[in-house]
């Protein structure tokens, strides 16, 4: 996160992002003897993003740079969704081992838990043993081989290139640790899918929360909206994490979103690094709940500013838009919680909006309906169009004062 408190303030989504998430360029870092040694030093989500702008020579060339556990990182971020693991996507990551020398073939091999191995096995072929030279079962009609031990018939699937890089891969397996091989085909055969996806997805879960990022399961109570009589759970305070500046009675007239102006003014008199980490912890939530791959930038940048505006609207609700009050409660008060609010005032914003749609429907295309419509997602949101038939325009609630403001157009 940049110490830059004008780039805070005045582009807070974007600075977040190029700290956070924005890829390095790997390119320019292969480029040298100096810049390649840092590689291994990479956060895995900026090496995971920087991977997507390589071609598959430039990764074999990265590919002995990069440690291990770097590599089992951008598997984890890269093949599941929710508790499901896409095992293309995982021979897509893993085909690289067919450009690589042994030694760092073998780490790529190593990177996935061996129960994602058996997984694709068990999902994109199916396996025939072969006893005393004859095939056990009666293969399905299509493409098939023979591993090079001569132990198990491989019946590929139907597209072509997929039947084509999972042979390839299989051999390559074998040329590598035929033994460990071995076991990979046996147990595809006898433990189901299932099985093999929850062991894998308890590990990759713990990995992950290492990271900063959280299982979806438990991702989506982000979005539990606060009860009545619930009271915002406080934060263990000392005497570093309150302010010893006098804060101003009122924001500054800057435009900015209230939480962002809290920061760069708590950030005058003391280091913030907590309050950052505890908003990246917070992005990763939403972006989690609401299953954005870290791939894909316009999504991530998206979430990002749905999480700022999304506290910032609980902190703007909870200070009653008390600047003085508001630089207290970003201290004591846990930003999570916060987003909660501002979506409870949401959840109940969006319950007018049905209660307006049932005493009158607008008609299609009026600028009623592209109102209600924002209103009534999920999420609700501020939209409109201006004109009818016009593409429709939107962004998200960040202040009391739009919710007041959208209440009143309700009425």
């Amino acid at each position: 996160m940049p110490n830059h408190a004008e780039e805070l303030i005045r582009r807070p989504e974007e600075a977040i992002y190029r700290t956070i998430y924005a890829p390095v360029d790997l390119q320019e870092m292969l480029s040298s003897a100096e810049t390649r040694s840092r590689i291994r030093r990479l956060p895995p989500v900026q090496l995971f993003f920087g991977l997507k702008e390589l071609s598959d020579e430039e990764v074999a060339q990265l590919a002995p740079h990069i440690s291990q556990e770097q590599w089992r990182a951008v598997i984890d971020l890269d093949i599941w969704s929710r508790d499901r693991a896409n095992t293309r996507q995982l021979i897509n990551l893993q085909r690289h081992i067919l450009l690589n020398e042994d030694s760092v073939a073998s780490k790529l091999v190593g990177a996935p838990d061996p129960e994602l191995w058996e997984l694709t096995f068990a999902m994109l072929t199916k396996i025939h043993p072969k006893i005393e030279g004859e095939v056990e079962g009666e293969p399905k009609e299509g493409d098939y081989f023979e591993t090079p031990d001569n132990e198990y018939l491989i019946v590929l699937p139907r597209n072509p290139e997929l039947a084509r890089l999972l042979r390839a891969i299989v051999i390559r397996l074998y040329q590598l640790d035929a033994k460990w091989t071995r076991i990979r085909l046996e147990s595809a055969r006898f433990r189901t899918p299932s099985e093999l996806t929850e062991s894998a997805y308890e590990k990759r879960t713990r990995r992950v929360e290492e990271m900063g990022f959280q299982d979806y399961y438990e991702a989506v109570e982000i979005y539990g909206p606060i009860l009545e009589a619930e009271s915002l759970p406080m934060k263990g305070k000392s005497k570093e994490q309150v302010s010893t500046l006098p804060a101003p009675a009122h924001m500054p007239e800057s435009g900015a979103l209230l939480l962002m102006e809290t920061l760069a003014y708590l950030s005058r008199s003391r280091d913030i690094s907590p309050l950052l980490e505890e908003l990246f912890f917070v992005c990763n939530k939403i972006l989690t709940a609401d299953r954005t791959s870290p791939g894909e930038p316009r999504l991530v940048r998206k979430g990002i500013r749905k999480t700022l505006t999304g506290i910032n609207l609980g902190l703007d609700l909870w200070s009653e838009g008390n600047f003085e009050r508001a630089v207290t409660g970003v201290q004591e008060l846990y930003l999570q919680s916060l987003f909660r609010l501002g979506y409870t005032r949401l959840v109940e914003l969006r319950g007018k909006a049905s209660e307006a749609v049932a005493r009158h429907e607008p008609g299609a295309g009026s600028p009623e309906a592209a109102f209600l419509k924002g209103l009534l997602r999920k999420y609700p949101i501020q939209s409109w169009q201006r004109e009818p038939g016009a593409r429709l325009h939107w962004r998200f609630f960040s202040t009391a004062e739009e919710v007041r403001r959208a209440e009143k157009r309700l009425e």
